[in-house]
């Protein structure tokens, strides 16, 4: 028997493959397929597939509404009965059990792991027993030719046959077709190659597929439809559904119709309904949102390295938790290396040469998926199953698969480097003892205990290329996310470093899944780990220029910077301000001015910087202006900052107490005004909607103007004609307010405070005047951040990890791009300062303000 696999060999495909076989080389052997009983057994089976799928849509004309709700009301013990009684075979109790398997394979647990778990790998108990998925896959399949989901299918067994569980048989110079044959007389057919290349090129491009993968397919979907079939004869087991019901017509909208095709708010059901759906259509719009926020993210991050010396600090303290110098040796020591002063310049040295690197990055995938784009919709109707697509659009379809690969290399190396020494897993490993301070670590030894936590294991196979695409990425970042979201013990093991990387992976699944729509097929532009380590060394390389570059502005820089960098650029800001802070805040940032000053000639001087991206990332840096903190002055007893130069504390005081009268005035009328107009609805106003009528509202939007936004126009009614004149005062003022292109948005109480954390009253600094806002909170829930968010009319979107794309709604329709990203705090509380630059970072994408805001008294 041969020895089985261990955990840091199961990611390499061919050493799996070498092992399954001897482990039982004749079970694993290829079938070599004759084409005449080939195409009996696909006729045949194909035949079964449209018989079931007719059933299907019979039963759910006829009996959906029915179905839909019995599965509603049984318990999961009674749903489990009714899968496993529908399965011939028995089912696997986890998600996923194609993972499990050779999860349990590495573990010396099993050495043959079954065949169905990896020809249908997403029923399980665990999933099925749940209120929606059922549901979700019977109208899928029903309402959708079995050729939709051909790509899907292949797709799906893909882990089987890398790991060489799952072996195609052989059938040479044959294509089978599937996707776009819509009857059961051409769904499957066999074409031979003979003399036409096309038909070979169409199975290249993965147009086609080979009989062997065919025919997996068929007999995939062949024993699926049976399921779904037998499930609903079983829920329907006291009736007799052999003849349509009476009231056909009026049933055939059936409730499990609208139930399916519903999308669930909570980011877990989407997670969990997505394998269950037919595939959805090409979205450009979305993926352009995403890019968008990602972008406006990236530059906004580079721009706060810039101004804020202390974001500066916290982004250089959160990726220097990362370093490997914090694991342990085998003597139970600290390396000698730890934050030495080539420790802090080689975390310096990352953190502004991501940030410098990133924004170009975005901006380059961005313009290249506009391309895209442009080039579908121009080809759109050439594009189709056996056609060849325009060279033109296959090249810019190619140049944005390259860079898409250079970003999931970007995140590969990231999170190699950085997810063993996180620290929630840097116990479960080692570094050899060494006493040289200048020694990298040469070799890590791992725990035995890390080889059960599936959430450190899965991780881990994201940490190389080989692995990545062993498993494929789609699947890592599906399993990853599930397991975040349904426990909030595994969801605090991943640090917040660590999740936005899962967030840029999740973000170039969702570009690469263009292809395999456009193409019907995953063969050709599979990512090739050849490629991915050719950017690996890429970025390694640029990494080693930035370190470089570095050591010249270490030179210059009289101040030393990576002699300390943590006290060097501390910026008490959120501290009363004296003449200590001051002076303190104020050299922090000479300090963080100088390094960048320093920068920008050293840089500039190299040869080639031109085609780094150089002189993009210094555009940016000059479109925006720095705030800076107003020296110490003899004359006062404290300083304000900007624009409140002289203002006392009890002027402003007043000055907001009258703001808060007139507003609370100008509410009241509102609100008898709404309650005596026949023709508005309060019920429109329990969404905290603008003070515009909501079917002329316009969504926040980056630039806007005093003339797209008009007055509301109240009937007379008589309850309203003894308030005209304090109506025309009200709106006046509202005129007032918009002169300078504002506008304003009626928020309940709650959602006040939380703008009220993300813009605070500006004293000792910009942090809260609590005489005005009393019994403030230091930080905002992130809660109550998503609630705020959605009753001004931005939608949310979840990405793996952390990250969050936040759009307004008609941008969303109208298909503009629009959008913010944030990243949602791993205790989920957001903190005073943090709130503060979010605050910023809203105001510079749709100009909101603290008097952007105003509180409505109906709403709690």
């Amino acid at each position: 028997m041969p020895k089985p696999m261990l955990l840091r060999d199961i990611g390499d495909p061919l050493e799996a493959v070498r092992l399954a076989k001897e482990a039982n080389h004749t079970r694993y052997a290829p079938e070599v397929l004759d084409l005449k009983d080939t195409r009996d057994r696909v006729k045949a089976i194909v035949g079964s597939i449209f018989t079931h799928h007719e059933r299907l849509n019979f039963l759910l004309d006829n009996y959906g509404d029915m179905i839909c709700t019995r599965w509603q009301r049984k318990a999961p013990a009674a749903r489990e009965k009714v899968i496993t009684a529908a399965w011939p075979r028995t089912l696997p109790q986890s998600h996923r059990p194609d993972v499990h398997a050779l999860l349990r394979y590495s573990l010396k647990q099993s050495l043959h792991p079954e065949q169905d778990h990896f020809l249908f790998p997403h029923l399980n108990i665990d999933d099925l027993t749940k209120l929606r998925p059922l549901m979700v896959m019977m109208h899928s399949r029903a309402r959708h030719s079995p050729e939709a989901f051909a790509v899907l299918d292949s797709e799906s067994m893909w882990l089987g046959r890398v790991s060489a569980i799952l072996i195609p048989g052989i059938l040479g110079q044959q294509t089978m077709f599937l996707k776009g044959e819509t009857t059961a007389n051409t769904y499957g057919r066999i074409v031979q190659w003979r003399n036409d290349n096309r038909i070979k090129q169409c199975q290249d491009e993965g147009i086609g597929l080979s009989p062997g993968k065919g025919l997996q397919v068929l007999e995939m979907q062949r024993q699926l439809f049976n399921f779904l079939v037998r499930c609903a004869e079983l829920i329907l087991t006291d009736i007799k559904h052999q003849q349509p019901r009476r009231d056909f017509e009026a049933t055939k909208a059936s409730s499990i119709t609208t139930f399916a095709t519903q999308i669930p708010s909570n980011p877990l059901e989407i997670l969990l309904d997505a394998p269950y759906r037919a595939p959805p259509p090409i979205d450009f719009g979305d993926l352009e949102t995403l890019l968008v926020a990602r972008y406006a993210e990236a530059t906004d991050h580079l721009w706060f390295l810039r101004q804020d010396p202390g974001y500066f600090r916290d982004a250089i303290d959160e990726l220097s938790q990362h370093q490997w110098e914090h694991v342990l040796d085998t003597n139970q020591d600290s390396h000698p290396g730890l934050e030495t002063q080539p420790f802090w310049r080689r975390v310096v040295s990352s953190v502004m040469g991501d940030g410098l690197d990133h924004p170009y990055l975005w901006s380059t995938m961005s313009r290249h998926l506009s391309l895209v784009k442009k080039l579908y919709e121009e080809h759109e109707k050439d594009i189709g199953p056996g056609q060849r697509l325009h060279p033109a659009f296959d090249k810019a379809l190619t140049d944005l698969h390259k860079e898409t690969t250079r970003v999931r290399a970007v995140c590969i190396i990231w999170i190699a480097e950085g997810l063993g020494s996180s620290p929630a897993f840097r116990q479960h490993h080692r570094l050899e003892a060494t006493s040289d301070p200048d020694e990298g670590y040469l070799h890590t030894v791992k725990i035995k205990k890390a080889r059960s936590n599936l959430l450190l294991w899965l991780l881990g196979r994201m940490g190389h290329p080989k692995t990545m695409q062993f498993y494929g990425l789609h699947t890592l970042i599906s399993y990853v996310d599930r397991l975040m979201l349904s426990d909030p013990e595994e969801r605090q093991q991943v640090s917040g470093w660590i999740c936005k990387q899962l967030s840029d992976l999740a973000l170039v699944d969702r570009i690469e899944q263009l292809d395999p729509l456009i193409r019907f097929g995953r063969e050709k532009n599979a990512t090739n780990p050849d490629d991915t380590l050719h950017h690996e060394r890429q970025l390694k390389l640029s990494h080693f220029r930035w370190i470089k570059n570095f050591n010249v502005v270490e030179t210059r820089e009289k101040n030393r910077t990576f002699d300390d960098p943590m006290a060097r650029f501390m910026h008490p800001c959120d501290e009363p301000r004296t003449q200590a802070t001051t002076e303190q805040m104020c050299d922090a940032e000479y300090r963080l001015d100088e390094v960048w000053d320093t920068l920008y000639a050293v840089v500039g001087k190299i040869k080639g910087s031109s085609s780094t991206g150089w002189p993009f990332m210094a555009q940016l840096l000059k479109e925006r202006s720095l705030e800076r903190t107003t020296e110490w002055t003899t004359d006062n007893d404290e300083v304000t900052a900007e624009p409140f130069d002289e203002i006392k504390d009890s002027e402003i005081l007043k000055a907001m107490a009258k703001i808060r009268l007139e507003l609370d005035k100008t509410t009241a009328i509102l609100s008898e005004l709404r309650q005596t107009t026949p023709l508005r609805d309060s019920h429109e106003y329990s969404q905290a909607s603008s003070l515009v009528e909501p079917s002329t509202q316009e969504s926040p939007t980056r630039t806007s103007s005093a003339d797209e936004f008009s007055l509301p126009e109240f009937p007379a009614t008589k309850a309203a004609e003894s308030q005209v004149e304090d109506e025309r005062a009200t709106r006046k003022g509202l005129e007032d307010s918009r002169l300078d292109g504002t506008y304003t948005l009626l928020v309940s109480k709650k959602d006040w405070r939380a703008f009220s954390i993300l813009f605070p009253l500006p004293k000792y600094g910009g942090h809260f005047d609590e005489s005005v806002e009393p019994n403030t909170p230091a930080h905002l829930l992130w809660a109550d951040f998503l609630h705020a968010m959605n009753s001004v009319g931005m939608i949310a979107e979840k990405l793996c990890g952390s990250g969050w794309v936040f759009a307004p709604k008609e941008d969303r329709e109208t298909g503009k791009t629009d959008a913010i990203l944030f990243y949602e705090p791993r205790e989920g509380k957001i903190k005073a300062r943090e709130a503060r630059r979010w605050g910023k970072r809203l105001n510079w994408a749709y100009g909101w303000e603290r008097g952007t805001f105003v509180r409505s008294r109906e709403h709690k």
